[in-house]
Formats: C-alpha cells, sequence, structure tokens
C-alpha cells in the first residue's frame, strides 16, 4: 500500500507540472479567425487577410492596403511553410500568390503542403489573402 500512494503522488505531481505547459500552448493557437494578423517570419511581415476570395479579389485587397505590402511568391509561402508550418496564424488555409501567366496564379495549400495553380477566373476557387513586405 506504501508503494501506491508514493506512485499515486509521483503521478499526480508530474500530471500537475505538465499541465500548467499544456495549458500554455493551447493559449498559443492562433485565432479562430486570423484575418487582420499580422506577424513576422522569414525576414517578413505578413497581414493575414479575409478567406474566401479569389484571386482578383485578393489582388484588389493587397492594393488596397498601401504601404509596400505585395503579394507572396510561391518560394515566400514554401519558406513560411517550412518556418512555422500550420502554426503560423494562417493554419491550413491555402494562399494565393503571384501570377503564373496571362491567365492563372499560384497558390501554396497550407493543409497538402505544396504549390498548386489555378485560373483567374475559376470561380470554385477560393482562398485566404495574404499580403508580405520587408520586416522593419
Amino acid at each position: 500500500m506504501k508503494n501506491f500512494w508514493g506512485l499515486f503522488l509521483s503521478v499526480f505531481l508530474i500530471v500537475s507540472l505538465f499541465s500548467g505547459s499544456a495549458f500554455a500552448a493551447d493559449a498559443a493557437q492562433p485565432p479562430a479567425d486570423p484575418t487582420g494578423t499580422v506577424f513576422k517570419a522569414c525576414g517578413l511581415e505578413w497581414k493575414v487577410g479575409a478567406t474566401d476570395l479569389d484571386w482578383n479579389q485578393t489582388q484588389e485587397w493587397i492594393k488596397s492596403l498601401g504601404d509596400n505590402w505585395r503579394a507572396p511568391t510561391k518560394v515566400d509561402l514554401i519558406k513560411l511553410y517550412a518556418e512555422m508550418g500550420q502554426k503560423s496564424p494562417i493554419g491550413m488555409d491555402f494562399i494565393w500568390a503571384e501570377a503564373r501567366d496571362a491567365h492563372s496564379a499560384w497558390y501554396f495549400s497550407f493543409y497538402f503542403q505544396d504549390i498548386r495553380w489555378s485560373y483567374f477566373d475559376d470561380r470554385s476557387k477560393y482562398g485566404r489573402a495574404a499580403a508580405v513586405r520587408t520586416a522593419e
């Protein structure tokens, strides 16, 4: 019986110690709706836009920001994923990148972890907008 209480107390103390860090980790989770969030990664400042935008709407939003904001390149998005994975405020959304040609654009899928492309006028393709600029 003496060993049982010693084991119980040890397990209780270990669980108590680690439960504090578990709650702290939950507090560090990205917000449910990260729209408007600005963060720094990969030597850039990132601004998270709305979701469910096509490529043209995303470009209009980026232009409305002014202050040297631009669309991320596919390399920017690959670097962001390499640095932060799905723990960035972007989460598992896909983000529009630069134009691929006169009729299509690249996007990075944080869910599938790869670069893909879609036509500008493909109304079935809606992603999250993001803008980048050189970090100050």
